[in-house]
């Protein structure tokens, strides 16, 4: 029996498992994907993620694989600005800055630091059952019991439904691509986020 068991290697599950490393608890992350591959495109890490990055020891090395935001703003679809947040000053204050980095990037560094042999790949929660434990089957025919289970498998959590009954999905009428290219941006751009809006439609990059 797994003391304590987490459904899902992404960033939420690995983050998790390099806390309970870091206390020395005994834990199992499963994992539906055959390997951790590089999939996603970027994501921006905010202050209050790298403080707890930070206290894991990761916060350098994300800094080194990403890059550094000290600026967001919102502008009309003419680059005007509308909005400005300041960021220098949470920097000043917690001692981190938000960082931009690929999804992969950020897997990665969690997944060597916490080491591989905590993390059961291919393994594709089928139902979660609570009784005295949790009784865990997954669809390559393991099986296992745990004291504390922790769903971090996403927006679709066979976790979060079959234990609380609930997840259904509201459309927002939204839609977001996000991808990644090569390109000179102007230097002034560099180390800034901006979120333009236009009518009815808006356009980041960073």
């Amino acid at each position: 029996m797994n003391p304590i068991s987490i459904i899902g290697a992404g960033i939420g599950g690995l983050t998790l498992g390099n806390i309970l490393k870091e206390h020395h608890l005994d834990f199992t992350i499963y994992e539906s994907a055959p390997e951790i591959k590089p999939v996603g495109a970027g994501i921006m890490m905010a202050v209050n993620a790298m403080q707890i990055f930070d206290k894991l020891g990761l916060k350098e090395k994300i800094e080194s694989r990403g890059n550094k935001i000290h600026g967001i703003f919102i502008t009309d679809e003419n680059l005007r600005i509308i909005s400005t947040t300041n960021v220098l000053a949470l920097e000043k204050k917690f001692n981190s800055c938000n960082v931009a980095i690929h999804r992969a990037e950020i897997q990665n560094i969690l997944a060597e630091n916490l080491g591989f042999e905590n993390i059961q790949l291919n393994h594709s929660l089928q139902q979660i059952e609570k009784k005295e434990n949790y009784h865990l089957v997954f669809e390559n025919g393991y099986t296992t019991e745990s004291k504390m289970v922790f769903g971090a498998d996403g927006i679709h959590s066979k976790v979060r439904n079959q234990i609380f009954k609930t997840g259904n999905i509201r459309n927002a009428g939204q839609k977001c691509w996000r991808g990644l290219t090569d390109f000179n941006l102007l230097e002034k751009y560099d180390h800034h986020a901006l979120e333009i809006w236009g009518k009815g439609k808006r356009f980041g990059f960073l």
